[in-house]
């Protein structure tokens, strides 16, 4: 059933997130989080193969760590096999006494579900003072023995977790003093501590949650208000959601270098070659000089925000326009969606893939695929009229559809344009969710449906969970989706649908299915060995 050989590997985890409405795409920052502490480090591992079709290996692993078992592996897809790859020290002996124990678990819970199966589950009301049924059901890394829980109070606002302290994230036994020293625990950080904890975001993995405790929200859909009528209307006198032929306008940095430029916009353009030209639109490509971008930053928000004091937009995504150029140089964009308006407008910005000094050109289909990106937000947006008034479940888009669905249009075009290996960025998208699975059990896509639930999740994990919820789970959904019905249903088909019903009704059309429906069926197949969602979503 198993095989065991010993090699010497060298392991640099890289985690790739895009942009989006008014939040900054940054591969970078996710690179420069994975080397706190981890890079180059040369590491003796154990690896074990498992047949994919014989046993859930996450089910597995999460059973070894409620059992005591620490040395946590990473799980990797090997042609009909999956891997297990452990660090050494190794301990056979114990790893076979505690997996023979769980599959002899599992034997007896299958032959209990059998047994119980077309049982009605009885449904208990839920409050927020009432932990939810599920988190007892969440195994994780928090299991692990050694964990230094950190002494913080997350449950000041929400009830987070399950503990009487609010204590809901902890230290590995092996997690660096530095982290530990430096990465700050507060609520309205300062500028300064902000940027502090921006440099050891990476100490996130080295650190453990409890189950998170979702908010159960309604999920029936109001009829627009009249105000959201009356704006719509006047979002189709001025052409929001009309194709147009005004030329876009470009605004550029003179210290990015000709070829990045040219690629960027190449990405771009190749996006309104296959989705149409919407806007009117302005784009903004920014370098690494902080000392040269502040006309462009003045220019953006004098062309997003007309009718209101500049210095406003200057000290918010001004700022963080300039912490693109000087903190996570490289791979960054967000779109800017100014419907509100006299004159509605559309923008987005882009930080090219070009290292600290503009020194290297080997990425720039990156630099073409998040253009892609950026723009399907703009298309995104020329295709939601009725604006959200924060009422109306069925109007305001959720994170996970305008992330997850950007990143299903840069990797079809990608994949279509030679850009990319799609196959590819699908396994990694589904490594970084077993990973976030095991690290923040109890979370799902669900939990960015409303922007109550985003703030909730941020409660929970300081904003460093909520990019994966957003990309690779939004990602890997609309994957699922295509699956079921087509690509072009979901970049043609879905959107004029939602510019005049919402999204929850578009979806519903669309995909012959609820959300809700499909949040079980997407539980589902993340449950499935990691080999066989392979095989189900590779193209």
């Amino acid at each position: 059933m198993k095989s065991k050989l010993l090699l010497s590997l060298l392991f640099i985890l890289i985690f790739i997130l895009c942009g989006g409405d008014s939040s900054s795409d940054n591969d970078s920052s996710l690179k420069e989080m994975e080397e706190v502490d981890q890079e180059n480090q040369q590491t003796d591992v154990y690896i074990i193969d498992y047949q994919a079709d014989e046993i859930d290996v996450d089910r597995l692993v999460s059973c070894l760590i409620s059992k005591g078992w620490n040395n946590v592996p990473k799980i990797e897809g090997m042609d009909n096999t999956v891997q297990l790859i452990f660090d050494e020290p190794w301990d056979g002996e114990l790893y076979d006494s505690l997996a023979d124990e769980c599959e002899d678990e599992f034997k007896k819970d299958d032959e209990d579900k059998e047994v119980d199966e077309g049982s009605e589950a009885v449904v208990k009301p839920k409050t927020e003072e009432t932990l939810q049924d599920n988190l007892s059901l969440n195994s994780g890394l928090w299991e692990l023995p050694g964990v230094e829980w950190i002494e913080f109070d997350f449950n000041t606002e929400y009830i987070l977790c399950d503990d009487a302290d609010g204590y809901c994230a902890g230290w590995e036994e092996s997690a660096s003093k530095e982290c530990k020293d430096n990465y700050i625990f507060k609520r309205d950080l300062t500028q300064e501590e902000q940027e502090n904890n921006w440099k050891y975001e990476g100490c996130i993995y080295q650190m453990v949650f409890k189950p998170f405790n979702p908010l159960r929200i309604d999920r029936t859909p109001t009829s627009p208000t009249e105000e959201q009528k009356e704006n719509a209307n006047r979002l189709r006198e001025y052409g929001w959601n009309q194709e147009l032929t005004i030329e876009i306008s470009f605004r550029v940095a003179e210290d990015i270098p000709s070829e990045i430029v040219e690629a960027s916009k190449d990405g771009m353009y190749k996006a309104i070659e296959k989705i149409g030209h919407y806007g009117p639109m302005r784009v903004y490509y920014i370098g690494n000089n902080v000392d040269i971008i502040d006309d462009l930053i003045l220019d953006f928000c004098e062309f997003n925000y007309p009718d209101e004091p500049v210095e406003r937009c200057l000290d918010d995504q001004g700022q963080g326009m300039r912490e693109m150029a000087y903190i996570y140089p490289g791979g960054n964009g967000f779109a800017q969606h100014s419907w509100h308006t006299e004159k509605p407008v559309q923008s987005f910005v882009h930080n090219p893939s070009a290292g600290d000094n503009n020194q290297f050109l080997y990425e720039l289909d990156h630099d073409r695929m998040v253009n892609a990106h950026e723009y399907f937000h703009v298309y995104q947006e020329a295709h939601v009229l009725y604006r959200p008034s924060w009422i109306g479940f069925g109007w305001d888009l959720p994170r996970w559809v305008g992330e997850g669905s950007a990143v299903f249009f840069e990797l079809v075009l990608g994949e279509e344009n030679g850009w990319v290996n799609r196959n590819e960025r699908i396994k990694e998208s589904l490594n970084t969710i077993a990973e976030h699975r095991v690290r923040f059990p109890g979370l799902s896509i669900g939990d960015t449906d409303s922007e109550e639930q985003v703030e909730r999740v941020n409660q929970y994990c300081f904003q460093m969970c909520l990019g994966g919820l957003q990309y690779e789970f939004g990602h890997i959904a609309f994957e699922l989706l295509a699956k079921k019905t087509s690509s072009d249903a979901i970049i043609f088909d879905f959107w004029p649908i939602a510019a005049e019903y919402g999204w929850y009704e578009a979806f519903n059309q669309v995909f012959s299915m609820t959300t809700e429906e499909f949040y079980e069926e997407y539980e589902n197949f993340l449950r499935l060995p990691f080999n066989e969602q392979i095989n189900q979503l590779s193209n």
